[in-house]
């Protein structure tokens, strides 16, 4: 029986499997939070390589595209509720923005379910020197 090693161990891989019990993406997920929330564009392979480099863990790509639309539901919310409140905003540009002018667009899928078109709106400012644009 080995009681004591006296050297350099090199039993141990220095990256761990993919399927290491604790990499989940709900981890992956608080440990990129901060980073997205500065950086939102940021692409699964360089969260792969983040955390290769940080933890010694290579992860899988659908569990690193799982905790970065995690984290991106934790920043924004849902869509649903992103979705929700777009006619509060509009309402609120047009009482601080007197000669604005906007539009939002529906579909009426059924009585009780109605789906996002689009939106537009543009500031008055905007509208009144339009005529002096010059054509490109």
């Amino acid at each position: 029986m080995i009681k004591k090693y006296i050297g350099e161990h090199t039993c141990s891989q220095p990256t761990l499997n993919s399927n290491h019990r604790k990499a989940t993406a709900s981890f992956v997920c608080s440990v990129i939070l901060l980073i997205v929330t500065k950086k939102l564009d940021m692409t699964p392979d360089y969260i792969i390589n983040y955390i290769k480099t940080r933890y010694h863990i290579t992860i899988s790509y659908n569990k690193v595209w799982n905790a970065r639309t995690k984290a991106l539901k934790k920043i924004f919310e849902d869509w649903k509720s992103s979705y929700e409140t777009l006619p509060h905003y509009v309402e609120a540009l047009k009482s601080s923005n007197l000669d604005i002018v906007t539009a939002t667009y529906f579909d009426h899928m059924s009585y009780r379910m109605v789906r996002f078109r689009r939106v537009f709106w543009a500031f008055g400012p905007s509208i009144e020197v339009f005529p002096y644009y010059r054509p490109i």
